[in-house]
């Protein structure tokens, strides 16, 4: 990527607020009965979201389309160009379950469940909120 691109500065950002989050993510790992890492690592499920935001990509179905063949997304996650991309529903569990272990904020659980109560036209709100409250604790990491 250009040394000039926007998100040359906020990859650095973001890469510095992840590894004070690797107490969190060791003990998501713990606590997982399967043992090992989850098929998505944590560091770049939370990546992948934070384009999510930042480009506006409505569903995570295409944001794993975007991932698979843009090279500024690839590059921004910490996929080589090579390395498979994930199923959009993959990429949905392991979502969940950083919310599950309050890997990226204890408030987004409680919010996804009042989502989830209300009707089916309000998953694009739903994913904004989730969106918003990982953008919220990259910020306060």
């Amino acid at each position: 990527m250009p040394t000039t691109h926007p998100l040359r500065p906020i990859r650095n950002w973001v890469n510095e607020a992840l590894s004070k989050m690797d107490g969190k993510f060791s003990a998501m790992y713990e606590a997982d009965l399967k043992g090992g890492r989850p098929s998505i690592a944590p560091e770049k499920l939370m990546r992948a979201m934070l384009l999510q935001v930042l480009y506006s990509v409505r569903s995570e179905r295409q944001l794993v389309e975007q991932i698979n063949y843009n090279l500024l997304f690839r590059w921004f996650v910490g996929l080589a160009i090579e390395d498979a991309v994930w199923n959009h529903s993959v990429f949905s569990k392991n979502r969940d379950r950083l919310i599950e272990h309050e890997a990226v904020t204890p408030d987004m659980k409680s919010a996804n469940a009042r989502e989830n109560a209300s009707s089916s036209a309000s998953v694009g709100a739903r994913s904004l909120a989730q969106d918003t409250f990982l953008f919220e604790e990259i910020i306060e990491a």
